[in-house]
């Protein structure tokens, strides 16, 4: 019984410390979405925004008053927000304050508080995976408290015995009773017996009466030990059902036992993740993070890049509009830079043997540049193009990399890498390097070919289109992106005979050798 008493107190004790732990982390969650609130009308309606981030810093300060301990750092970096917002929106608009302004905060950049934002979001999931591991444990404990005790089969054989033993004295009494109460009767009819003493007959009443109050004794607790045996056999688990009783309880204690050890893993995955945001340096972290959004915006750009509308010879060859692109190959770039002095003779050397398609001899020429200045990017550009020719794609990579290591900006060197990752199939990294070259230098056709190549490979018709067209645009002598349209309206739905046709013969006039697929292609559709 004080087990049980125990057991419960636990229970209790443990639901009443969930239920404030819930209470706690329900509370923030509100505060948390006033901030999101705010921060999406700090802009449209500031004087709405300064309201419900002040609310929110009440919240707070309520919060961090009535439990200290809760996440005090996660509290302490949500108030040190909401102040510097207050603080902010206040100057805007004096009116609207209802609290004295905050200390203006050192000027940081904006990607510096996105990654405080990321830390902090991080710490909330932190404490969401202990608070889910309380809780597990909690139910594991009910669930154990709940299962029913197993009856010990020795118990109930000492009282099945213990009933039985009773049942045979309760009938010896009944007849020593009946013998008693024959012995009363006897002397009354035998008139020829003696009448025994008065004392006799007390003492005999005085037994009688000593053995009744036994007997009802006796009764009363065969009665208690039978219910007490009732209770133990349904108690106990029927043979056949103890197994799968059994195995039941087993698999569910082994379930909570993982669920368990996956959140003390995702706990412990989350505290690495954390650790290595707070080692990293916070201006690498920014850095990095202004890197990705550079990366983005150069690709959307390309990606949104206004249509080149068509001429007027094309328009007469229209039925309807285009949606979709086809790939194949463009003829290599040529290139034209600067090199050390003193290289000329050199550089002129391996543009011969480069036309030539002698690219080994090529490549032997640009090491001889390069020892002249083993950091010149154009030397370092040109060696690379030439191994993409020449399939030597793990040193393009390795002279790509020396290159932009001293020149991240190089428009042509960021080309090749397109280039090279376009060889690769390897398409996200081409389209980023290529939107960046044509970020840089947008009046390059070359890059503009393969970048609706590239985009054409993803998928992107209607954007690959543009960036051909827009080749065109830089370079209407451009042979290699004429044939590209006009195997991309020969082969898209619906198809555009007449101006893949007309496409074909711009790409022969500049020099585009024949192409016998393309050819029987636009004599079917004729």
């Amino acid at each position: 019984m004080k087990r049980l008493c125990a057991l419960v107190l636990v229970v209790l004790f443990a639901a009443v410390t969930g239920g404030h732990a819930q209470r706690l982390d329900d509370e923030y969650v509100q505060i948390f979405n006033l901030i999101q609130d705010a921060d999406s009308l700090s802009s449209a309606q500031p004087s709405q925004a300064l309201l419900k981030y002040i609310e929110a810093q009440k919240g707070l300060q309520r919060l961090q008053r009535a439990s200290p301990d809760w996440n005090p750092k996660v509290v302490a970096f949500r108030l040190s927000y909401v102040s510097n917002k207050v603080a902010a929106l206040s100057a805007q608009n004096p009116s609207a304050a209802v609290t004295p302004a905050a200390p203006a905060p050192a000027a940081s950049a904006p990607a510096t508080n996105d990654v405080q934002l990321q830390l902090a979001n991080s710490q909330d999931q932190v404490r969401q995976l202990q608070a889910d591991k309380s809780t597990l444990e909690a139910k594991l404990k009910e669930a154990l408290s709940l299962q029913p005790a197993e009856a010990d089969p020795r118990e109930l054989t000492k009282a099945q015995e213990r009933v039985k033993a009773l049942q045979k004295e309760n009938e010896l009494l009944k007849v020593t009773v009946e013998n008693e109460k024959s012995k009363l009767v006897a002397p009354a009819v035998k008139p020829a017996e003696p009448a025994p003493a008065s004392a006799s007959v007390a003492d005999l009443e005085r037994q009688l009466a000593q053995q009744k109050e036994l007997t009802s004794k006796l009764a009363l607790e065969k009665r208690a030990l039978e219910s007490r045996v009732n209770q133990l056999a349904s108690a106990a688990p029927a043979p056949s059902a103890s197994p799968s009783a059994a195995a039941d309880s087993s698999a569910r204690l082994k379930q909570l036992e993982q669920e368990r050890d996956g959140l003390q893993k995702q706990l412990q995955q989350a505290n690495r993740e954390l650790e290595a945001r707070k080692t990293k340096p916070r201006a690498r972290q920014v850095k990095d993070l202004e890197g990705q959004v550079a990366d983005l915006r150069v690709r959307l750009e390309a990606l949104e890049a206004t249509k080149v509308p068509y001429s007027a010879e094309e328009l007469a060859l229209f039925k309807s509009p285009s949606t979709q692109l086809s790939t194949s190959e463009a003829s290599t770039p040529k290139v034209s830079r600067e090199f050390p002095p003193g290289s000329a003779p050199l550089v002129t050397q391996a543009q011969t043997y480069f036309a030539a398609q002698q690219y080994d001899k090529a490549e032997a020429a640009y090491r001889q540049v390069l020892q002249l200045d083993q950091k010149n990017v154009p030397a370092l550009a040109n060696l690379a193009a030439i191994q993409v020719e020449a399939k030597h794609f793990e040193a393009a990579e390795t002279s790509l990399h020396e290159a932009l290591a001293v020149a991240p900006d190089d428009a042509y060197a960021l080309y090749v890498l397109g280039l090279l990752k376009f060889r690769e199939t390897k398409y996200d990294d081409a389209l980023d390097a290529l939107s960046q070259s044509a970020k840089l230098d947008p009046k390059r056709a070359e890059v503009q070919n393969y970048l609706g190549l590239t985009m054409s490979e993803k998928g992107l018709r209607g954007p690959a289109e543009t960036a051909l067209r827009k080749a065109i645009e830089l370079q209407p002598n451009y042979a290699g992106a004429h044939y590209n349209l006009a195997l991309f309206y020969i082969t898209q739905q619906p198809k555009y005979p007449a101006l893949a046709r007309w496409h074909y013969q711009k790409a022969l006039s500049a020099g585009f050798p024949r192409s016998a697929d393309l050819e029987k292609l636009l004599e079917d559709k004729k």
